[in-house]
């Protein structure tokens, strides 16, 4: 009888440690480096960007507006960092034959290092109270607000991992349409870009260059 408990015992403390076991594999087997972009001189640098090819946003409907000129900035702290906010401006742009003008208000882009991007708030304003716009010579206007969880955006790292260049294949946007027919909502905008090369350089008197990697998630 006590010869049984003790096999008993020693089952039950097996079958406890197995568990243990393979709830630490499984763990390990989950884990892994998320990207980040990487600043190895530290400190606050700012980021500045050139523009490589045409931004196009397809508005349904209206048709794609184009942007000739499209520039990111922004300022990010440390040696790295797994997104980067950036406040972007437009220029040349054209939407269904017209001049158009794009107005960031109070809203910036946000680039995931996973490739995830949002549209969010500039700071402490608040994007959804002052909209990101678009307008045309003849008041045709199109309003993006706060979006999150989109994804499409590529990174390549370019000359000598000194600079990084983003590509934009990003659909689902979610806009209003107004003042032009056809009027209302839409949730299949869509955003494709050439690339946009980010450089770094100090934030301070000397405007030095800062060398901006991305690093892939490591499995």
């Amino acid at each position: 009888m006590i010869r049984d408990r003790k096999v008993r015992l020693a089952f039950v403390v097996a079958m406890a440690a197995a568990a243990a076991a393979a709830a630490v594999l499984v763990v390990s087997a989950g884990a892994h480096t998320p990207a980040k972009f990487e600043f190895p001189k530290g400190g606050n640098t700012t980021i500045e960007s050139t523009s490589d090819g045409t931004h196009v946003i397809d508005i349904p409907s209206w048709g794609p507006l184009e942007c000739k000129q499209v520039s990111f900035s922004g300022t990010v702290s440390g040696a790295s960092a797994t997104s980067l906010t950036l406040e972007p401006a437009y220029s040349e742009c054209q939407l269904m034959g017209e001049k158009a003008v794009v107005t960031m208000g109070s809203c910036d882009f946000f680039f995931g290092a996973d490739g995830s991007f949002e549209i969010t708030n500039h700071g402490l304003e608040a994007c959804f109270k002052n909209d990101m716009q678009i307008e045309t010579e003849n008041n045709c206007k199109v309003y993006f607000r706060n979006q999150n969880k989109l994804t499409g955006i590529g990174y390549t790292n370019i000359n000598s991992n000194e600079e990084i260049t983003i590509s934009m294949t990003i659909t689902k946007l979610v806009g209003i349409r107004d003042n032009c027919e056809p009027a209302g909502q839409f949730k299949t905008g869509e955003y494709q870009s050439g690339n946009t090369i980010l450089k770094g350089v100090q934030d301070d008197a000397t405007k030095a260059k800062v060398p901006i990697k991305w690093v892939a998630t490591v499995p």
